[in-house]
C-alpha cells in the first residue's frame, strides 16, 4: 500500500541560502516504528539581485555619450541610449559602465533587458561585455539577438548587435561564468566614418539568479522493515 502526505513547516526568517535544514521523521503503525533524519539545503527560487528601470543614471558611473532617452523607451519615462538626442556620430567609441555587481553563488544567473537598435550593418556595432573586477578581462556576452561580427571593422565572430531592430525585443544573456564573482557590465558602441544610425536603446535591465529545487520528497521503507 502506498500513501502520501504533506508536512507543514516554517523556516526561520533569518535563514541564509545554502544553509542546511535538518528534519527528524518518526512514523509508527502501532507495533512497529521507523525513523530517519533528512537533510536538505535551503535554496530559494529565482532571486532578483540587480534591477534598473533606467529612469536615472545612479547605477552607471561612466556614461560617455550614453544617456536617458525620452523619445524612445520600453517602459516610461525613459530608456538608456548611446545617443539620446539623435544619431550617433562618426568614429565613435562610446562606453557605458555599470557599478560593480556581485553575482551570487547559485545554479545559474541571467542578464535580461529590452532592446531596440538602428546600427550600420556589418560595420558599426554594439557589444555588451562582462568585465572582471580587476578590469583585466573583457568578455562579450552572447544573447538571443546578437550575431557574429563580420570582421574588418567589427571583431570577427564576436557576439554583437548591428542592423535594424525597430520593435523592442526581450534579450537574455547567461552570466553562469560569473557565479560567485563581481563584475562590471559594459555597453560599448563603435562606429566607422561612414553611415550613422539612431543607435542602441535598452530598458528594464535585470540580473536574476536561479537555484536548485528545494522540495522535500522522501520514500518510506516497507512496513516489514520497521522495528
Amino acid at each position: 500500500e502506498t500513501a502520501s502526505t504533506s508536512i507543514g513547516f516554517t523556516l526561520d526568517p533569518a535563514i541564509a541560502p545554502e544553509e542546511e535544514v535538518v528534519f527528524r521523521l518518526e512514523v509508527s503503525n502501532g507495533p512497529g516504528s521507523w525513523g530517519d533524519t533528512l537533510r536538505k539545503i535551503y535554496r530559494p527560487g529565482p532571486v532578483l539581485i540587480f534591477e534598473d528601470p533606467l529612469d536615472e543614471l545612479a547605477n552607471w558611473p561612466q556614461t560617455d555619450n550614453w544617456g536617458l532617452s525620452q523619445q524612445k523607451f520600453y517602459s516610461a519615462p525613459t530608456a538608456m541610449a548611446d545617443s539620446p538626442t539623435g544619431n550617433y556620430g562618426p568614429n565613435a567609441d562610446n562606453e557605458l559602465w555599470s557599478e560593480l555587481i556581485a553575482i551570487d553563488s547559485a545554479a545559474a544567473a541571467l542578464l535580461t533587458f529590452y532592446a531596440s537598435w538602428d546600427i550600420e550593418e556589418s560595420f558599426d556595432y554594439v557589444q555588451v561585455n562582462a568585465v572582471d573586477s580587476a578590469l583585466t578581462t573583457f568578455t562579450p556576452l552572447c544573447g538571443k539577438y546578437t550575431n557574429p561580427g563580420a570582421g574588418f571593422f567589427q571583431p570577427l565572430d564576436e557576439p554583437l548587435y548591428d542592423g535594424t531592430q525597430v520593435s523592442w525585443v526581450a534579450e537574455e544573456m547567461s552570466l553562469d561564468d560569473y557565479l560567485g564573482k563581481k563584475i562590471y557590465l559594459q555597453f560599448v558602441l563603435r562606429s566607422d566614418g561612414g553611415v550613422q544610425g539612431d543607435g542602441f536603446f535598452f530598458d528594464d535591465l535585470r540580473i536574476t539568479v536561479y537555484t536548485n529545487d528545494s522540495s522535500l520528497v522522501h520514500t518510506l521503507p516497507e512496513p516489514t522493515a520497521w522495528v
